[in-house]
């Protein structure tokens, strides 16, 4: 049984808020209910399943979201052996931050309770694997410092002996992949087969995802290499919230500084500024109804660090350093789109755009299509291509033939799909009811997905779970924790 989650985004607690230690004593008491389940196979006879897997793939502990970066003049960009002790600070306070959400999985490690249909109960070993994305690639790197930050996490999780059971790098890729014309090979096969092993047993073929994002991925330099988003998520989002409160005299806590240090939860990221200007409208508002006074330009003040923020990013040596000259790339449609960004009429304008249009303009969330080049898929060997990445949890059938691979194998489940196991957080996404198109609905996001092999759970292949909770609100609306 291999179950897949993905993006949960852990922080060391200085940005937007992360999902709670409740959300993981639910998924360990889950993890025994699904591997209860599992252990009855077809013929209705229960047999024990020889443990349960779980595929942590990518963006698990979020490295770049941290404001500690703003306190160096080091970047994820500068010299990996530079920023070594930056990223190990923030692993470790990441990993303190979040020391009672991880006890629920470690403490399962060789212990896992399964029900049987008897009633008698016994334990199973869960095993915990980790696979890197773009917000925490640097477990990727190799070196002994590296390593060290690695142990942290290793220890904290309780990450498999099978596949972290001696110093190296976090995996990436185990599968080799085309992504326009470039090769995006596997990592070492050493340390990549007993992992690509595991998830061909269960039909399954796996990645992050961020390899189809060139704002999050630079092919041309590969993974143990900065991309634009991590310029953008440190230069931009992380500093933003803090400029705003140092300008207008606010402390970190304030209700409107509480809303900005939400803008990475937004989705799709080219919705941000759009965001941004829901939360000072909505500022402005409450400014009004609370007094008979005209209230302050919120607006106006907020938009205007804004504009500078952005022109401070759009001038950063590491942005400029991206930028293709003669040839419109992605950062002269970054430039463009955060340029109009600073333009309250230009917001509301793209906020009015029919759905068809927004789909044109950001693009889609969706990495269906990418799925179909995947090998394992092309070749039969796999069932199932999943990725995680955009925080969208879906299925798109890929295949129903139920015929042979490429290679003239039998495919080994028939109908192929691609899942996304979407992210563990808050997300805010624009309500779409006319007149409202500057309003956004928050809430947490939670999903897992799960893969059955060797005849369990009476022969089904996969199942999945994604479910929504409401945000608490204080009166004044700001978010509660």
């Amino acid at each position: 049984m291999l179950v897949v989650i993905s993006d949960l985004h852990l922080t060391d607690g200085t940005s937007g808020e992360t999902i709670k230690a409740g959300a993981f004593e639910r998924f360990a008491g889950e993890l025994s209910s699904l591997a209860t389940q599992a252990s009855v196979r077809s013929d209705d006879t229960c047999a024990p399943v020889d443990g349960v897997d779980v595929l942590l793939l990518g963006d698990i502990i979020d490295v770049i979201r941290s404001s500690r970066w703003l306190d160096h003049q080091l970047r994820p960009w500068d010299d990996a052996d530079r920023i070594a002790p930056v990223v190990h600070d923030i692993t470790a306070a990441t990993l303190a931050q979040n020391a009672e959400s991880l006890a629920y999985l470690r403490k399962r490690k060789g212990a896992l309770p399964v029900r049987l249909n008897d009633g008698a109960t016994v334990e199973v070993p869960l095993r915990l694997h980790f696979m890197v994305g773009n917000h925490d690639w640097m477990y990727h790197l190799p070196g002994a410092a590296y390593d060290a930050s690695r142990k942290l996490v290793r220890d904290a999780f309780g990450l498999a002996d099978g596949t972290h059971g001696d110093d190296g790098i976090f995996l990436h890729s185990v599968d080799d992949i085309v992504v326009g014309k470039t090769r995006i090979a596997a990592d070492d096969e050493g340390r990549a087969g007993p992992l690509r092993d595991l998830m061909r047993a269960h039909g399954v073929v796996a990645r992050h995802g961020d390899v189809f994002d060139a704002f999050n991925y630079d092919a041309s330099r590969g993974r143990d290499a900065s991309s634009l988003g991590d310029c953008m998520v440190i230069e931009l989002l992380n500093r933003f919230p803090h400029a705003v409160a140092q300008r207008l005299g606010l402390p970190l806590d304030d209700r409107l500084i509480l809303g900005l240090r939400e803008i990475d939860n937004v989705r799709p990221l080219l919705m941000i500024p759009t965001w941004l200007l829901s939360v000072l409208r909505r500022e402005e508002a409450r400014a009004q109804s609370a007094s008979a006074k005209a209230p302050p330009s919120v607006v106006k003040d907020v938009m205007a660090i804004w504009g500078e923020r952005v022109d401070a990013f759009l001038e950063n040596r590491f942005v400029r350093s991206l930028d293709k000259a003669f040839w419109p790339d992605l950062v002269d449609g970054l430039e463009l789109a955060l340029t109009l960004s600073k333009h309250n009429s230009v917001l509301e304008l793209t906020s009015a755009l029919p759905n068809w249009m927004q789909r044109l303009l950001m693009g889609t969330d969706s990495y269906a299509k990418q799925a179909l080049t995947e090998h394992a898929i092309v070749d039969g060997s796999a069932s199932f291509a999943v990725y995680g990445h955009t925080h969208h949890a879906e299925i798109v059938p890929l295949s129903a033939d139920g015929g042979a691979g490429a290679d003239g194998a039998d495919s080994v489940g028939g109908e192929q799909l691609h899942l996304n196991s979407g992210t563990w957080r808050c997300v805010h996404e624009r309500c779409i009811k006319p007149g409202a198109e500057l309003s956004f609905s928050a809430r947490h996001v939670m999903t897992w997905l799960t893969f059955y092999a060797d005849n369990e759970r009476k022969g089904r292949r996969f199942e999945t779970w994604s479910g929504q909770l409401d945000v608490r609100r204080r009166k004044d609306g700001a978010f509660m924790k």
